[in-house]
Parts: structure tokens; C-alpha cells; sequence
């Protein structure tokens, strides 16, 4: 673990935004497959959908470049493990969907080959190096896991939180003009 220690943290702080950019795209067409396996979704539509794509694929790159002003390193790491502990729920929700619902739910390629990885690795990197306490970290895998629970819990009926993302993305897209309202 030694090679954990010479790795520049502000700069492999871009894998997060880059691996949550290419899990994003691998949504593009989520519609189809919301309806097929959920009972309740909000009036959303694939150009609300996408342009919420649009918006978390920014908002990654935006949070990673804000994260990185602090000089002081600690700082930027509990910027960027907020991020990551949203990102890497998404990425394990996708992994339980295609169990729950048998079902290829797009984005669970990118989840298990590159946004898990990804998010161990700079828990890993931030960890050995000191920047984020170990108990931090328990207590935000707790939280993960207490989001995967609560989607377990909903079955076949969006999370709260996912239908306040899918009214978010129509409220962009109207705002924008892209949506009649």
C-alpha cells in the first residue's frame, strides 16, 4: 500500500467526475427501462431525462474544480467523499436493480467497472494518506448502505429521492425552454 503515499491526490481526485461523466451516459436512454420496471414515475420525459444527465455530468466536473480551491487537502477530500457517497449509491442501486428486476439497468456497466473501483480507490488513496479519518468513512458507507436499503425497500416505486431527481430534471429542462410547461 506503500504506492498509495506518492500519489498526487488533487490529481486523481478527476477519475470521480470522469468515471460519474461515462456512468451518466450510459443512461442516456433510462426512460424505457423506468418504465418497464417502476409503477409511479413523475411526468418525466427522455429530453428532462437528459438534460438532467447534462446537468450531473457538469455539476461532477463543477464540485471536483471547487473541491480542488481549498489548499488545504483534508478540505478537499470531504468536498469530494460528499460527492462520491451520492455517486457511489447510484452506482450500487444499479447493481441491485438488475438482481432485483433481472433487467440490464443502464449505468450498471460503468457502476462495477468503473465508478466502484474508482470511489475505493480514492477512499484508499484519501485514507493512507490521512485525509479523511477511517470512522468518516464507515460512517459514510453506513449511510450508502442505508440509501441501498431504502431502495430495496421501494421495490417496483421510485425513492423519494428519485422522484424529487426526475420533477428536478423537468423543472431544468422547462427552465431552459426544452420542455412545454
Amino acid at each position: 500500500m506503500a504506492f498509495l503515499e506518492g500519489i498526487s491526490f488533487s490529481t486523481v481526485i478527476w477519475l470521480l467526475p470522469v468515471a460519474m461523466a461515462l456512468h451518466e451516459l450510459e443512461e442516456w436512454n433510462i426512460l424505457d427501462w423506468y418504465h418497464r420496471n417502476f409503477v409511479d414515475l413523475p411526468a418525466i420525459t427522455y429530453t428532462s431525462t437528459r438534460v438532467f444527465i447534462v446537468f450531473m455530468i457538469l455539476y461532477g466536473f463543477a464540485w471536483t474544480a471547487v473541491a480542488l480551491l481549498f489548499v488545504n487537502l483534508k478540505v478537499t477530500a470531504f468536498l469530494l467523499s460528499l460527492l462520491a457517497v451520492v455517486v457511489l449509491l447510484n452506482a450500487l442501486q444499479h447493481v441491485y436493480w438488475v438482481i432485483a428486476f433481472r433487467d440490464y439497468a443502464p449505468g450498471v456497466i460503468t457502476s462495477v467497472l468503473l465508478v466502484i473501483p474508482v470511489i475505493v480507490f480514492l477512499g484508499l488513496v484519501a485514507g493512507y494518506q490521512g485525509l479523511l479519518p477511517t470512522w468518516y468513512q464507515v460512517l459514510l458507507c453506513i449511510l450508502v448502505m442505508a440509501g441501498l436499503a431504502q431502495t430495496a425497500m421501494a421495490g417496483n416505486r421510485l425513492s423519494r429521492m428519485l422522484q424529487a431527481i426526475g420533477r428536478f430534471g423537468l423543472l431544468l429542462a422547462r427552465t431552459l425552454g426544452l420542455e412545454e410547461r
